[in-house]
């Protein structure tokens, strides 16, 4: 199953303070009952669901890319 990226509303139950958060996640029930962990008690809402497009993993490619560029050059620098 692939990863997508889910916007979740997040609201404190005692306080009633609001906060969004991003989720990267392909199981988003198991991943909110961990998120859930060690919490005050809140409630959650999803507000949006981005599937991934073709210019994503262009930008991801190219970010690893300029890591690998980076650490070669980083490891040259020490030979």
């Amino acid at each position: 199953m692939e990863k997508k990226e889910h916007l979740i509303e997040i609201t404190y139950h005692e306080s009633g303070n609001k906060e969004v958060i991003t989720l990267n996640t392909d199981d988003l029930a198991w991943s909110m009952t961990q998120y859930q962990r060690n919490r005050l008690p809140l409630t959650w809402e999803l507000l949006e669901v981005k599937e991934k497009t073709n210019r994503d993993y262009v930008n991801y490619l190219n970010e690893v890319e300029n890591d690998i560029r980076k650490t070669k050059s980083f490891i040259d620098s020490i030979d």
